[in-house]
């Protein structure tokens, strides 16, 4: 009988040197605190999502900061699931 974990377990060593260089690149974005600018790391995250076909939509209050929503398919109905909330004050999130 095969683990769960067997599959993730080959991946992981199939492409472990394309993980470690990306983590490499994803580490090199300097998105440190203060002002903790994560534009470029996130378009950088972006490209990646969009060339595996993966639907991404960014949301920016501060340009400098913004957020990704990538959009999963649902793998059983293989349609788009996204969860829409609003933000109404800097702690407060409505689902």
């Amino acid at each position: 009988m095969i683990s769960p974990t067997e599959p993730v377990s080959a991946y992981l060593e199939e492409h472990r040197e394309s993980l470690v260089s990306d983590a490499e690149t994803l580490l090199g974005y300097d998105t440190s605190n203060l002002p903790g600018n994560t534009a470029t790391a996130a378009t950088w995250i972006a490209s990646r999502l969009e060339a595996a076909s993966v639907d991404v939509e960014r949301v920016a209050v501060d340009p400098e900061k913004p957020n990704l929503l990538p959009a999963l398919p649902d793998l059983l109905a293989g349609e788009p699931e996204v969860t829409r909330f609003e933000v109404d004050s800097a702690t407060e999130m409505k689902l």
